[in-house]
């Protein structure tokens, strides 16, 4: 069985008639959308649309590390760049892997030199920084249902802008239900059976995903279901499983100020890590050696190499023990 960092089960069974309110007390404030890309079309076309981003040239502050597709995207509506300037409109904060970055840092510095900010909660559903939800701090947030639940799609805009929530749900009219359909039946059949051949499909899907608007109604009711069903305790057992086998006082002190519900869990293991990461592989395991921000902070980053290991509610207690027990094996 191949395990991979996000949880891809299709159908899921016995689905809400009325999802209810996802977001909870923030739902007056939110749009649904095809995807977290398409989120992210849709607050750019709106910046465009309202002259704070003039063209392709202007320019937003980024991380120094996020996904590809996302730099490729933002290149439709503006700059990304990873350097301030005076050609700088706005800031994009990512919460990286569900760790919140330290708003206080962020949110002077954007007041300062007057930028809008975007959050990025693609990878942090429910995650909490000093009290307060990720995705309230800054003018906007996108978010995306298929990294924390088997939507296959979905994702959202929350603001309390009501001129961008009218402008996504105008754009509704514009988007292809046809080929939204055609994308939505191709990515359930990747997941089933991911060939390189259905993966480089995927890979040529996303580059048409800004302009795909509707979120798919099984998407939403997905997400309605495992968040009743419990999915993000579920996810918060299996990281405290992994941190208590891990992690230490060093690690402990990235949740300074924060209550984490993560899209995966970094590790620690210095010299170790590629060889961890190799065998987590070859035992059918999601992983890889990646970089994760301890500082949490875009504004002053400092990278520390890790090994990323899945934490989804799909794995049962025994899987992330067998996951422990092989980490183990290669130490």
């Amino acid at each position: 069985m191949k395990i991979s960092f996000e949880d891809t089960r299709y159908p899921l069974r016995a689905l809400p008639k009325s999802p209810g309110k996802i977001f909870g007390s923030l739902e007056p404030h939110v749009a649904y959308t095809f995807s977290g890309k398409s989120a992210l079309a849709l607050v750019l076309s709106y910046y465009r649309s309202r002259r704070v981003l003039l063209n392709k040239s202007s320019q937003v502050l980024v991380p120094h590390w996020l996904g590809t597709w996302v730099y490729m995207d933002m290149h439709n509506y503006c700059f990304p760049t990873t350097t301030m300037n005076t050609d700088v409109k706005g800031i994009m904060v990512y919460h990286q892997w569900g760790f919140p970055q330290k708003m206080e840092k962020i949110m002077a510095f954007a007041k300062r030199h007057r930028l809008f900010v975007l959050e990025d909660c693609a990878h942090s559903f429910d995650s909490f920084y000093r009290g307060k939800r990720v995705g309230t701090f800054g003018d906007e947030s996108i978010w995306s249902f298929s990294k924390f639940f088997p939507s296959v799609v979905g994702g959202a805009v929350h603001t309390k802008d009501v001129r961008l929530l009218n402008f996504i749900k105008k754009s509704y009219k514009k988007s292809d239900v046809a080929l939204e359909k055609k994308v939505f039946t191709h990515l359930v059949h990747a997941n089933k059976h991911p060939t390189a051949a259905a993966l480089r499909e995927v890979a040529r899907n996303y580059a048409i995903y800004p302009e795909l608007f509707s979120c798919p109604p099984y998407a939403v009711k997905a997400a309605a279901a495992e968040l009743a069903s419990g999915a993000l305790e579920k996810r918060r057992e299996n990281f405290n499983l992994l941190r208590e086998a891990f992690w230490g006082r060093t690690e402990e002190r990235l949740l300074e100020g924060s209550e984490v519900c993560p899209w995966a869990v970094p590790l620690f293991f210095g010299s170790k890590n590629k060889e961890v990461a190799a065998t987590l592989q070859k035992s059918g395991i999601e992983s890889g050696v990646y970089h994760f921000d301890v500082n949490r902070n875009m504004l002053k980053p400092h990278f520390v190499e890790c090994v990323l290991v899945p934490c989804h509610q799909g794995l049962m207690g025994a899987v992330i023990q067998s996951m422990i027990h092989t980490i183990r094996t290669a130490l």
